[in-house]
């Protein structure tokens, strides 16, 4: 049947009806007064911070060792060729541009 053909005290009794549930259901999914919320979201930040803590702790190990890792590697390659490089001694150098040596 039409909402159109239904008495208007009918339909001011169904508006009323849906209005009702609707505030009844909204109450009932409201969240929590202030003191319940914000201890809700203090445990929750809190629970998120030892996860993130953990996470990165867990993560620290390896990267560290792959770090390790990559410095050792390339200290071996590295560093033996700076023990083949001839140091310039300045005034050794002066020295024999004055002498005409070089």
């Amino acid at each position: 049947m039409p909402s159109g053909s239904l008495p208007a005290t009918t339909r001011l009794a169904l508006a009323f009806g849906l209005f009702a549930s609707g505030v009844v259901v909204g109450l009932l999914l409201a969240p929590s007064p202030g003191a319940d919320a914000r201890r809700r979201l203090a445990l929750g930040a809190r629970q998120a911070g030892r996860t993130a803590r953990q996470a990165a702790a867990g993560a620290a190990g390896p990267v560290a060792e792959q770090a390790r890792a990559q410095v050792g590697s390339l200290a071996s390659r590295h560093v033996p060729l700076a023990g083949e490089w001839d140091l310039v001694d300045g005034a050794a150098l002066r020295q024999d541009l004055r002498r005409g040596r070089l």
